[in-house]
């Protein structure tokens, strides 16, 4: 069984258009922001019947090679939020 709907008989060959987006999310201290648009924090967690499990509003950004993905992927990493803790300080800590 295909997952894939049967090719017209007529046809000799069968194109599938898929898009890929990204979204980039964190959660920190019990709270979602998108990390794409730093201004849009606290949002929500939902299920959609066609997608499944999403974050409401979420920025998401079409990509269509890897190097775009990194790059996308890179943009929200620089909006993480970064706090400095007994456990992760290191050499700050020492006397």
């Amino acid at each position: 069984m295909s997952l894939l709907p049967e090719q017209p008989a007529h046809c000799n060959s069968y194109f599938l258009h898929m898009q890929v987006t990204v979204s980039v999310i964190e959660i920190y201290c019990e709270r979602i922001r998108d990390l794409l648009n730093p201004g849009n924090d606290n949002m929500q967690v939902q299920q959609e019947r066609l997608r499944g499990i999403t974050v409401a509003q979420s920025t998401e950004v079409p990509v269509s090679s890897e190097a775009e993905l990194v790059k996308v992927m890179q943009k929200g990493l620089a909006n993480r939020a970064v706090a400095s803790t007994a456990m992760n300080a290191g050499e700050d800590m020492k006397p």
